[in-house]
């Protein structure tokens, strides 16, 4: 009889791979879960939906799909999600509605990733798109 896998991938930040088999389940760590750029942002809540409208505006014109939703009831907490097929994206505010983290990540170690430098520039790129929202204030 053949042993089922099952593999569950979460893009959440770090992201983690869980498997399954008859034997037992392993967590698979990986170069996936190290951040390759990171920011801290403080972001009024009257500002939030411009944060949001420059985290699609980066999305569209650097190809990647994103997804963004609230985490909890009161809508004050969000999870936000870029992807593609080297890079993912991820930005929370878990403990504070207004501080987001925000995070570059291997997509996959398995293709070849995108090199250090254009990682940085993208990240760059990304900070200038966030600085237009007017309350956007960087941890340094």
């Amino acid at each position: 009889m053949k042993s089922l896998v099952i593999a569950v991938v979460l893009l959440a930040a770090g992201g983690w791979c869980s498997m399954a088999s008859a034997g037992g389940s392993t967590e698979v760590k990986s170069e996936s879960e190290t951040p390759r750029f990171s920011l801290s942002v403080s972001i009024g809540k009257n500002s939030r939906e411009q944060f949001f409208s420059a985290i699609r505006s980066f999305s569209e014109s650097h190809a990647f799909a994103y997804r963004i939703a609230k985490s909890d009831r009161n809508g004050e907490h969000y999870l936000v999600q870029l992807w593609r097929e080297d890079v993912k994206l991820v930005a929370v505010n878990p403990f504070s509605a207004t501080e987001f983290q925000v995070d570059i990540y291997n997509t996959c170690t398995c293709e070849p990733t995108l090199p250090q430098s254009q990682v940085l520039a993208l990240g760059a790129e990304l900070r200038q798109s966030i600085s237009q929202v007017k309350s956007a204030t960087f941890a340094k």
